[in-house]
């Protein structure tokens, strides 16, 4: 048999504080995001401070530092300065797309949140907060 449970309901408030399904969302795909873009950090500070323990030279060869599993691509960067230039460039476009991704999910997040709250409160719009139950009018 269940129990009756203690905790009264009451349409105004959450019961698990301000976290709605969208907001977790919203933060479930911003952490992924934010993991992605901090390991492609991560790994550029790591290729760079690699470099030069090593002390490469921008004249090297880059074959000489990196290792082409596929020889064909071997002579594609004749040395690490062609190569550290067009990393630069993947690194710029590699921030401006992770701009976009965390500004595209924000998007979503408003857009999603606006829409429940003006729809859970349609009082809102004719100045008569809490006096209409938006949920009954999307039920019936």
């Amino acid at each position: 048999m269940l129990s009756k449970s203690k905790i009264e309901f009451d349409r105004w408030n959450a019961r698990q504080g301000i976290s709605s399904w969208a907001f977790r969302v919203f933060q479930k795909h911003n952490k992924e995001l934010t993991e992605m873009y901090i390991s492609h950090l991560l790994s550029k500070r790591y290729t760079y401070k690699s470099l030069k323990q090593n002390n490469a030279k921008f004249k090297d060869l880059a074959h000489k530092h990196f290792d082409f599993r596929d020889n064909s691509y071997s002579d594609v960067f004749n040395n690490l300065q062609i190569w550290s230039d067009n990393f630069n460039k993947f690194d710029n476009w590699t921030n401006l797309n992770a701009i976009m991704a965390m500004s595209a999910n924000l998007e979503t997040y408003m857009a999603t949140i606006i829409k429940l709250a003006l729809e859970s409160d349609i009082g809102v719009t004719f100045n008569a907060t809490r006096k209409i139950d938006g949920i009954e009018i999307i039920k019936n």
